[in-house]
C-alpha cells in the first residue's frame, strides 16, 4: 500500500502505481540524474500505466530543476559577496 504523501512532492503521479520504487526515482529528472536513459523512462512509464503522466510532468521537473539551480547560484552569489 503507497502512503499517498510520498507522492505528494512529485504532483505529477498518483499514489496508485506502487511497485517498491520511491516515488522520487519515478520523477523523469531524478532518473535521468541517476543515470537512466529515455529508453528507461518510457518502459517504466508504460510498466506503471503513466506514460502520459511522466511526459506531462517532463517539462514542470524540468523547469523544477532550472529554478532550484538558479536560486542555488543566486545564493552562492550572494554568498561570495559577502562581507567577512
Amino acid at each position: 500500500m503507497c502512503d499517498p504523501t510520498t507522492h505528494a512532492a512529485g504532483a505529477c503521479y498518483p499514489p496508485a502505481p506502487c511497485s517498491g520504487l520511491p516515488s522520487a526515482a519515478l520523477r523523469p529528472w531524478r532518473m535521468q540524474r541517476l543515470g537512466w536513459h529515455d529508453n528507461d523512462l518510457k518502459q517504466v512509464g508504460a510498466d506503471f500505466g503513466v506514460a502520459a503522466e511522466v511526459a506531462a510532468c517532463d517539462e514542470q521537473a524540468r523547469l523544477a530543476l532550472q529554478l532550484a539551480e538558479y536560486s542555488n547560484s543566486v545564493y552562492a552569489d550572494h554568498i561570495a559577496v559577502r562581507p567577512s
